[in-house]
């Protein structure tokens, strides 16, 4: 594509015959991080993850896991400032909904996102037993309510 391209200036030649590559592959390398966030979401959400956590990408630019209205989202954003405790406030988008110059600022924090919060999880899975079976347990509630017309209330 690039060779479809040609300048006057001498200079301006040189420099876009060096970048030009970079610019053919942009849109690609972008739908790959896009196709790989919606990915690392999915497999959170489909987890139950729900521990919220961040990385600093530069000093005011913020990735994380983190719920963002209703749901939990990877997102990204700018701090805007402190609250009095001294806390970071930031300005956060769902990551698949930043501009292209944050996804690709935040791209190569994706797997360090992903260890650090893989540290949050036990390295053992807890030893979970069945609760004990007691009186009115849901077998003897499925006998008691046998016939709708006996409910008690």
């Amino acid at each position: 594509m690039a060779s479809k391209y040609s300048f006057n200036d001498k200079t301006l030649a040189e420099e876009f015959e060096t970048s030009a590559s970079r610019f053919e592959n942009f849109q690609k390398m972008l739908d790959a991080t896009t196709a790989d966030a919606k990915t690392l979401e999915g497999f959170f959400k489909e987890c139950g993850f729900c521990i919220p956590h961040f990385v600093q990408v530069a000093d005011d630019i913020r990735l994380g896991w983190d719920r963002h209205g209703d749901a939990w989202r990877l997102v990204a954003g700018y701090v805007i400032g402190y609250d009095p405790s001294g806390e970071e406030e930031c300005s956060l988008r769902p990551f698949l909904e930043t501009n292209a110059k944050l996804r690709v600022m935040c791209k190569p924090y994706l797997p360090q996102l992903l260890r650090e919060l893989h540290a949050y999880i036990p390295a053992e899975e807890p030893d979970v037993q069945d609760p004990p079976q007691t009186e009115g347990s849901a077998d003897d509630l499925d006998m008691i309510f046998a016939n709708e017309d006996e409910i008690p209330f």
